[in-house]
């Protein structure tokens, strides 16, 4: 028996779609096919770039949500840095209800340059404040005092140690950098405990403390940098430690160039930095010098150099792109040594101002929003210097 050619229905009829067909009708048919195949082809290239796309931006959003969302510093973390047994302490009345309509816990800590030494004990001495900054419902802000505790440490470099420069929480840690023997103490129940060392690494300096200034989290790595002045040796090096504890550094030469050149300073003149902040929401820093010059540096005037801009850099495998905001209201005497932005607000910012002119000493404390404008003027904190600030919620 001759066997069908084709599949057939049970009464042996060929089935339709597997007709025999003419060699035309084949010729079309293999068209069809290569016109479907090909169209096919183009619709799944199109879809997989599209998918790539999305997943990439998707990707970027969930780095940015994840570093913006990680933990900040809570009111009942500041307690415990401060107390090593926070259940005894009575709450205190902050803030009337009735009068704020947000309410930030304010974390300060000392740096008493050489007035750090306490000769009757042979060791060094710093200050960890606690304060309350209040929004307050008619607008602006204020801000009130409510405790401070010492903080000591027998570590030293030269005679000197405990200036302690800025104050950060990172690893569940409230961390503050020596600028005098390069150790980041975590400060916990009012102790300052010895977590890290950075030196100095090249050079005749090799081996000294490195002289951290501030200190911002970008990315979940904290990165910890000088002044930035040419003059001053390594100051073109920041430090970066990672969650796990590694340490590397980094050559910061351009990016501190392309501040200087946004500021309007250079060649010839200087910024020195103490102030800076990582802003995940633009995927920029933002510095807040100390001192600004068209000038060399010089250190008779350099007390009244105090900057009165706010630099936004930008920096990246293409470069270090930076710009300049003019600050609606200035004083040549006090310059930034510290600033954070204010958790759920990326457009405000809290700093604490430096002023040394003619032996006098004092720090201020103010409030801005990025664009330069004022939303709180200089508040007095002291007749000494506080040089590092952390905000709790």
């Amino acid at each position: 028996m001759k066997s069908p050619s084709n599949y057939t229905s049970l009464s042996g009829t060929p089935l339709p779609l597997f007709a025999k067909r003419s060699r035309r009708g084949q010729a079309q048919r293999k068209m069809l096919l290569l016109l479907f195949g090909g169209a096919s082809l183009m619709l799944l290239l199109v879809t997989s770039w599209q998918l790539r796309m999305l997943s990439v931006s998707e990707a970027r959003d969930q780095l940015v949500h994840s570093h913006c969302s990680s933990p900040h510093m809570t009111d009942a973390d500041a307690l415990q840095a401060m107390y090593a047994n926070t259940t005894q302490l009575v709450p205190q009345e902050l803030e009337s209800g009735r009068r704020c309509e947000q309410r930030y816990t304010l974390m300060l800590v000392a740096d008493r340059d050489q007035a750090s030494r306490n000769e009757s004990t042979g060791d060094w001495r710093s200050v960890l404040r606690r304060g309350s900054l209040c929004r307050l419902r008619r607008g602006g802000f204020s801000v009130s005092w409510l405790d401070e505790v010492p903080l000591s440490s027998r570590l030293s470099y030269n005679g000197r140690g405990m200036e302690l420069s800025d104050l950060i929480w990172f690893g569940g840690q409230l961390l503050a950098c020596d600028d005098r023997t390069g150790v980041i103490f975590a400060l916990r129940g009012g102790t300052a405990i010895p977590r890290h060392i950075l030196t100095e690494e090249a050079g005749d300096l090799a081996g000294k403390g490195f002289k951290c200034e501030w200190m911002s989290i970008r990315h979940g790595d904290l990165y910890i940098g000088g002044i930035g002045r040419p003059s001053i040796s390594r100051n073109d090096a920041v430090a970066v430690l990672e969650p796990g504890g590694a340490l590397h550094y980094v050559n910061w030469s351009q990016p501190y160039a392309a501040l200087r050149e946004a500021a309007g300073v250079a060649p010839h003149g200087y910024l020195t930095h103490e102030a800076a902040a990582w802003d995940d929401y633009t995927d920029r820093w933002l510095f807040a010098p100390r001192r600004s010059s068209v000038e060399a540096f010089d250190e008779e005037t350099d007390e009244r150099h105090g900057a009165h801009q706010l630099l936004w850099l930008r920096d990246s495998h293409n470069g270090s792109r930076a710009k300049a905001v003019a600050l609606s209201a200035h004083n040549a005497s006090r310059g930034f040594s510290s600033i954070k932005l204010l958790p759920g607000s990326p457009d405000e910012v809290v700093a604490i101002k430096t002023e040394e002119v003619e032996g006098r000493v004092a720090s201020y404390l103010t409030v801005l929003r990025t664009d330069g404008s004022v939303l709180m003027g200089d508040v007095h904190i002291a007749s000494a210097k506080f040089e590092g600030i952390e905000v709790a919620v």
